[in-house]
Parts: C-alpha cells; sequence; structure tokens
C-alpha cells in the first residue's frame, strides 16, 4: 500500500477537530480557499471518492483561526458544498467563546452562534435525507448545547443515511464519555457495538482505542494511564491492529487509524507494532489522540515525543 504524505495543518484551529493534517488534496483545498477561490474549492470537494474524504476536505475548507474573508457570500449562492463549509466554520470560530477554549469567553455570544449554526444545520439535514457529512460537528453542537437527547438522535440519523463515515461515530462516542451525557458502562457498550457492525474499511475496531482514551480521565501528558496495559485492553488494542493489517487501504481512514494505534499500542508496550505506525506519521501527528503542543513543542515533549523516544529506539 502507498501511504499519502500529510503535513501538519498551517492556520487551523483544532476546536471541534476530526482530523487536522493535510495531504495533497487537503492543500489544494485550503489553497484555493485562501485565494479565494471558491468554486475550485467546491469542484475539489465535490469530487471526493467517498464519504469520509468529503468530510475530511469539508473540515480542510472550514479550518481557519479567523473568518475568512468571502465566505459569507459564497455560502450565499446556496450550493450544499458552500453552506456545509460555512456552517463548520462558525462552529469552531464560536468555540474560541467559550471556557473550554483559551479564547475569550463570551458565554451570551457563544450561544446566540450557536443557535445561529444550529438553524444552518437543521436546514442542511432538511434538503437532504441522505447526507451525512456533517453530522460530526452537528453533534458537537448538540453538545455545546447541553442536549444529549438531540445528539443521540443526530447520531442515529447520521448511522441510518450512511454508517460508513467514521467521523460520525467517533463523534458519538464523546456524547457516551463521562466527559458529557454518558458513563463508561454506555461508552464502551457504544464502541463495541460499532467495532462489532460498522463497516470493515474504516476500521472501526480503532474506536476502542479512542473510547479507552475518552474513558481513562488520568491519561494526558506524556505518560499514558497504567490501565492501558489490563489484559482486555491490550486484547482489543492488538485486535484492532490485526484488523488494520488485513484491512488497510490507501485513504483517510486508514492515516486517521494509524493515529490511534501508535498511541493504543506505545500506551500498551507494544513498541514493535507501533514502530511502523509512527514511521508513517512522521511529523503529522493528529491533535487527537496526541495533544499537539504550540511552537511544534511535541517534538521534545508530549505524548508524541515519549512515543517516538520509547517505540523508534527499542
Amino acid at each position: 500500500m502507498d501511504e499519502r504524505v500529510f503535513r501538519r495543518r498551517r492556520g487551523g484551529l483544532v476546536n471541534v477537530s476530526f482530523i487536522d493534517i493535510d495531504d495533497a488534496s487537503a492543500i489544494a483545498v485550503r489553497r484555493a480557499m485562501a485565494g479565494r477561490r471558491f468554486h475550485e474549492a467546491e469542484a475539489l470537494i465535490d469530487n471526493a471518492r467517498n464519504g469520509n474524504e468529503r468530510v475530511y476536505l469539508l473540515e480542510a475548507a472550514a479550518d481557519w483561526t479567523r473568518p475568512l474573508r468571502g465566505l459569507d457570500m459564497w455560502a450565499s449562492s446556496g450550493s450544499r458544498t458552500s453552506r456545509t463549509v460555512h456552517a463548520i466554520h462558525k462552529l469552531k470560530l464560536a468555540w474560541n467563546h467559550t471556557p473550554w477554549t483559551r479564547g475569550s469567553v463570551d458565554v451570551e455570544r457563544f450561544r446566540r452562534e450557536l443557535d445561529e449554526v444550529h438553524r444552518d444545520f437543521d436546514a442542511l439535514a432538511g434538503s437532504s435525507s441522505a447526507d451525512a457529512s456533517f453530522f460530526f460537528w452537528f453533534m458537537w453542537m448538540a453538545r455545546a448545547k447541553r442536549d444529549p437527547d438531540l445528539a443521540r438522535k443526530l447520531y442515529a440519523e447520521a448511522s441510518h443515511r450512511d454508517p460508513s463515515i467514521v467521523a460520525n461515530h467517533s463523534s458519538a462516542l464523546y456524547s457516551e464519555s463521562q466527559w458529557w451525557f454518558g458513563s463508561d458502562e454506555s461508552l464502551m457498550a457504544l464502541a463495541r457495538r460499532i467495532a462489532a457492525t460498522a463497516p470493515s474499511e474504516i476500521q472501526p475496531a480503532t474506536l476502542l482505542i479512542e473510547a479507552y482514551k475518552l474513558r481513562w480521565t488520568d491519561d494526558n501528558g506524556s505518560q499514558p494511564s497504567s490501565r492501558w496495559k489490563e489484559p482486555q485492553t491490550r486484547a482489543d488494542v492488538i485486535a484492532a491492529d490485526d484488523h488494520f493489517n488485513a484491512h488497510a487501504e490507501n485513504g483517510i481512514c486508514s492515516m486517521r487509524a494509524r493515529q490511534w494505534l501508535a498511541y493504543g499500542l506505545w500506551a500498551t508496550g507494544d513498541f514493535d507494532r507501533a514502530r511502523p505506525h509512527l514511521e508513517a506519521i512522521g511529523t503529522a501527528q493528529n491533535e487527537h489522540p496526541w495533544h499537539r503542543l504550540r511552537f511544534r513543542l511535541d517534538r521534545f515533549i508530549g505524548a508524541y515525543a515519549s512515543a517516538r523516544r520509547a517505540c523508534l529506539k527499542s
């Protein structure tokens, strides 16, 4: 399998992000957006080969640290892609006004912006019964509004529309975690159900690794929780790696899976298994699960630096 080449995204937010590393297709979209060649970006997004690639390019188009000049006018053209990018962009910027970020806290402004984004997503959902490409962010909006019923309803709808979009399964795990509306039991039950039923090409077993990381609140900093070495956990991580090796393909789902497999295998102490994933990732580690540091300090400290030291020199 020839690996796609990725690099860290420049000029993006980590707010409510799914994938924030760029390959050639994402770079092309971002260059078109930065140059206000919106119809060029739209054509690239609309030519995505599947739903997961479309989600990836939608985020690449929408992920900017400040309002993108001309985006409002493009969205007013009424095309589905322009309206979707616009809504995602607004949600990401709105997140800067919450207590959960390092931005300025303005709760009333955040609520107003959430209401506006809610209307945008509702309109998108109502105008197509098949499009599930924006539900990852729609569910984040529901969580921000503290609405567990809406978050779960949206996941059910997204899964009905297209069960092959891994971002939506990932987003639902957050809803079922103790951080939001669920518990360890509901989180792991959902992760196991997804792993057993979702299409194999999206690497659903890696979502168990994501669930474990959400479950263990002491899993922060440069060292993972000791609970990763529990027998059942290690068995799940190794099974996910075996599944990857049997079903990997040259798509965005495989690169995302490599991020989580590298993390899980490092955390369980299976350094030899982690090595090829870390080599493939190179310097293009995603915000999740690694929690990148400013000024690229994660070359020296933090989880990713610790994983590379342990696994690439063992």
